[in-house]
């Protein structure tokens, strides 16, 4: 709403008039800033309008929203950020979402936009209300960065301490295998009539029976889980001196998968 139709508002709310005071029956001056200390920051003339209901003159106290009073001072108070144009429509969207004002582009002075660099850079823009606000008073001062931010200026811890390790990473070095290594040039060719796929659960039908065989390969226990059987062209880390493997991609227990058992068809 408009300041002024505000200011009428209130006198009309606050006042028990036989005629509600409008635009069109009193005039409004400029509003002028009281001194520091009175009871409103404030005044402004009413003066009536012969012929339309009221005539004299009398001035009004209220309080406008100071911008100097909210930051609590005239120094740096704000902050922004952006890789966009900066300009006025900018800084007033800014400050109303971010600190819930409702400043507009009628109550600011045209902001003086200092030069930014390609680079990150930082200034100082200050938000000057006009004299003639309904609404506002004071100033703020933001400090507006444009730009990335350069690593070097925001990593300032280099040295990092040592990286935690899950614990299946933690085990790897000392009891637990890895199944591939294990696998790959093992030949699984004699045991082929025993590693079978039970075609319900796709997991290890006999599977007590492939962990004997694994301890073979030197894979110590592991726990059964989902099991194909392709050709070693289908797969592209398979050891093509065999014609075929079973892959059992997920292991836990004593092995990380994956776990490749190549044969040939023909032996």
């Amino acid at each position: 709403m408009d300041g002024r139709l505000k200011v009428l508002q209130l006198v009309n709310e606050q006042n028990d008039l036989r005629i509600p005071v409008r635009p069109d029956n009193v005039e409004m001056a400029t509003p002028v800033a009281k001194a520091s200390g009175g009871v409103r920051n404030t005044g402004v003339v009413l003066s009536g309008i012969v012929g339309k209901g009221y005539k004299g003159e009398v001035e009004i106290l209220f309080d406008r929203h100071d911008l100097s009073a909210l930051f609590n001072g005239d120094g740096v108070a704000a902050k922004a950020r952006t890789n966009g144009t900066i300009n006025r429509d900018w800084l007033l969207s800014h400050l109303n979402n971010k600190y819930g004002l409702y400043l507009e582009p009628v109550d600011i002075q045209e902001p003086v936009i200092p030069e930014f660099n390609t680079l990150e850079t930082t200034q100082l823009i200050e938000i000057q209300v006009k004299d003639n606000s309904w609404n506002w008073m004071g100033r703020v001062v933001v400090e507006t960065t444009y730009g990335n931010p350069l690593l070097e200026t925001v990593v300032l811890v280099r040295l990092l301490p040592l990286l935690d390790h899950p614990t299946d990473l933690m085990i790897l070095g000392s009891n637990r295998r890895y199944g591939y290594m294990s696998t790959y040039n093992f030949d699984f060719t004699g045991y082929k009539n025993d590693l079978q796929i039970d075609p319900k659960t796709g997991r290890w039908a006999n599977f007590s029976r492939v962990l004997e065989i694994g301890a073979k390969a030197g894979m110590p226990s592991w726990n059964n889980n989902s099991v194909v059987d392709r050709a070693t062209s289908e797969i592209a880390n398979a050891n093509p001196k065999f014609q075929r493997v079973m892959i059992q991609t997920y292991a836990t227990g004593g092995v990380m998968g994956p776990l490749y058992f190549h044969y040939d068809l023909d032996w």
